[in-house]
């Protein structure tokens, strides 16, 4: 068999969602982040082990087999892998977990998939994608409040404007009180929906949750159709010169 049908034939694949990237930051994060997931679904949606590098002197009984582990598997270094691993795990809402025990005469690791984040994060990532997805939380009882709340939210189809959502980084987008207000400012508050570039460079100018979010309940409370620093009374001139207006974003000036 020549070269081009070999892996034309090849079944030895690994998935990879650049999509993923605005998630877990990185394609080496994004990559592992497919195979964990792909795995613990193999496994039922349970723990499964997965040796990190080859063992240097493995037992006969050993469970490692040659090509098992996530360094082989990958084709990426120790600290590649570890950066990865740091950037799933790190985070407000870790979408993977791990723990290391000994099974003579193996050190195992199992690795699984935060359900809960897992989920919000994607239903957030694909709000605005035209791909059916289905009621993943049906049966699934989620402990936590706040992400029960995004996901009843992203369970009803967004009839209205394009929201945006990619464009938001992971910190605004789980922050509890975001979907509904954004929505309410997208389709109620403004004339017309905001363009890409506009929400970007919205995103650059109020990079956060903690000044995002003030600055969106003002405008919604306001009515006005553009983003402005919270401040006082006093700096209200400052803010209507100063405040966040750019393509897409017609007669955002405060109203006097």
């Amino acid at each position: 068999m020549d070269i081009i049908s070999y892996l034309a034939h090849d079944r030895i694949r690994i998935s990879y969602r650049p999509e993923w990237n605005s998630i877990t930051g990185s394609t080496n994060a994004t990559i592992l982040l497919q195979q964990v997931f792909w795995r613990w679904i193999g496994n039922r949606g349970e723990r499964f082990y997965k040796f990190l590098a080859p063992p240097k002197n493995p037992r006969p009984e050993s469970l490692y087999q040659e090509g098992d582990s996530w360094l082989e598997e990958l084709n990426i270094s120790r600290h590649e892998f570890n950066s990865a691993v740091k950037k799933l795990e790190e985070r407000d809402w870790p979408l993977i977990g791990h723990q290391t025990g000994f099974q003579k005469p193996d050190r195992l690791t199992f690795w699984w998939i935060d359900q809960e984040n897992f989920e919000v994060s994607m239903r957030a990532l694909y709000a605005d994608s035209k791909i059916r997805i289905p009621d993943l939380s049906r049966g699934t009882k989620i402990r936590n409040p706040d992400l029960l709340h995004i996901v009843q939210r992203n369970n009803t189809k967004n009839k209205g404007r394009d929201l945006h959502l990619n464009e938001f980084p992971d910190s605004i987008k789980s922050h509890p009180e975001f979907l509904d207000m954004w929505e309410h400012f997208v389709n109620k508050v403004r004339k017309k929906g905001p363009t890409d570039r506009a929400v970007r460079m919205m995103v650059k100018e109020f990079p956060s949750p903690g000044v995002f979010i003030p600055s969106l309940k003002q405008s919604i409370k306001a009515g006005w159709t553009g983003l402005f620093p919270v401040a006082g009374p006093k700096a209200r001139n400052d803010q209507i010169s100063g405040g966040y207006s750019n393509d897409g974003f017609e007669d955002s000036t405060p109203k006097s």
